[in-house]
């Protein structure tokens, strides 16, 4: 089954939304701006496919910004907080919050980039544009 292109524009609207929010629950966050930003701008990007008055050349260069910032951003949480990762039991993310876990939130923080750039990434692969077939004239000789 086909998906139709305006049912690619709902679901760009519809992941946008949920962006949003993503973005309006991190201003509860210990460090709320950036997150904010990072999700408010992903959700833009989504948006303006989703209503088609995005310019397709600019949106596909702001995704790719946004993926290359989020990995960078992944690397260096890693990076940061390898250590704490490390002490993570297994049963530890679906407990929730606490202080006793704080290496919840970095999981969470970067569970949150590996979603946002996949909602990237899948949008930049659907108005990714058509790869044209060259035929090659059996024929023709060099």
């Amino acid at each position: 089954m086909l998906i139709s292109l305006d049912d690619l524009r709902v679901g760009s609207c519809f992941l946008a939304v949920l962006l949003l929010l993503s973005a309006i629950v991190q201003l509860n966050d210990p460090d709320p701006l950036r997150w904010f930003l990072y999700y408010t701008a992903c959700a833009c990007v989504l948006f303006g496919f989703g209503i088609n008055r995005l310019p397709t050349n600019l949106g596909r260069c702001v995704s790719w910004v946004l993926i290359a910032i989020a990995g960078l951003w992944f690397c260096l949480i890693l990076k940061e907080s390898w250590t704490e990762i490390g002490r993570l039991e297994p049963d530890a993310l679906l407990q929730g919050m606490s202080n006793d876990h704080p290496g919840n939130e970095i999981l969470k923080e970067l569970g949150g980039l590996v979603v946002a750039s996949l909602l990237l990434f899948f949008r930049l692969y659907e108005t990714a544009p058509a790869r044209a077939v060259h035929a090659t004239n059996p024929t023709r000789r060099s």
